[in-house]
């Protein structure tokens, strides 16, 4: 069997505004985690002059969350100021995220940030989208949606894994995201193993990632296996493991140079 993209891509890309993720190589995503305006500004003014291809602007650590008049404004203010397209994410606790709300609380934050027309993408969790017309909303206003899943303990084995990034391409997902919890080098591999199967089964882009330490280097070499994307810091961390996008641009550029997958 042959591994990675070069294997996998039949997929449709997904667009987030001008960037096609899953159409060559890696796209690097950046987040942005501020609690008030004013860091929200300074953080977003920095990531515009960043080489970042998109930001994640994730909603549960806004103080002012989860209003949806307010952080709809927020978003407007945020994508003038980062001048890259923007996904908005609001990551609950079950997740690895800062704070919980209800699923109906969930649903009108995500309707709302949607429909501000300043927003590229969302992100709806796996668990609170079932059952939901939350994608079918987002895409009738134009918006791209990424349906996650985060296993903040443990590394499923790889046919959960596939199962799981199989049942968001069924809901309507325009790119499907898996992030594992890695406690050793098998947890990575499997992961990888898990990643390259299901780049070969769906039709829609991947976004996987080995959260810790020791999964530093699944967010390196993840394209080789089928994930479009990788998640790099330019300052506080929102996930653990998260390399400086200074530092992860270069070396997976270099990895994806060698392995024939940069376009």
């Amino acid at each position: 069997m042959r591994y990675g993209r070069n294997m996998a891509h039949s997929a449709k890309p997904a667009s987030f505004g001008h960037v096609q993720l899953g159409a060559g190589s890696s796209v690097f995503i950046v987040p942005l985690t501020p609690a008030t305006r004013e860091e929200a500004f300074t953080t977003a003014s920095f990531a515009a002059h960043t080489d970042a291809d998109l930001v994640e602007w994730r909603v549960d650590y806004f103080e002012e969350a989860p209003d949806p008049r307010a952080c709809s404004h927020m978003a407007a203010l945020l994508t003038g100021r980062v001048d890259k397209p923007l996904i908005a994410t609001f990551r609950t606790p079950a997740e690895g995220g800062e704070r919980d709300i209800s699923d109906e609380e969930y649903q009108r934050l995500l309707i709302s940030l949607a429909t501000t027309g300043s927003i590229a993408g969302i992100d709806i969790e796996l668990e609170r989208g079932r059952g939901t017309d939350l994608i079918t909303h987002a895409h009738r206003v134009g918006v791209s949606v990424i349906v996650s899943k985060h296993e903040t303990t443990r590394t499923p084995k790889p046919a959960a894994i596939v199962d799981a990034l199989a049942e968001m391409e069924s809901m309507g997902a325009d790119v499907a995201k898996f992030a594992t919890t890695a406690t050793s080098a098998r947890d990575v591999a499997l992961l990888a193993q898990a990643t390259a199967e299901a780049a070969s089964l769906l039709q829609i882009p991947l976004i996987t990632m080995a959260m810790g330490e020791i999964g530093v280097a699944s967010r390196l070499v993840g394209g080789i296996f089928g994930s479009a994307a990788t998640f790099a810091s330019i300052g506080d961390v929102s996930a653990p493991g998260q390399v400086p996008l200074a530092k992860a641009a270069g070396i997976v550029r270099q990895i994806e140079a060698w392995s024939g997958l940069t376009q």
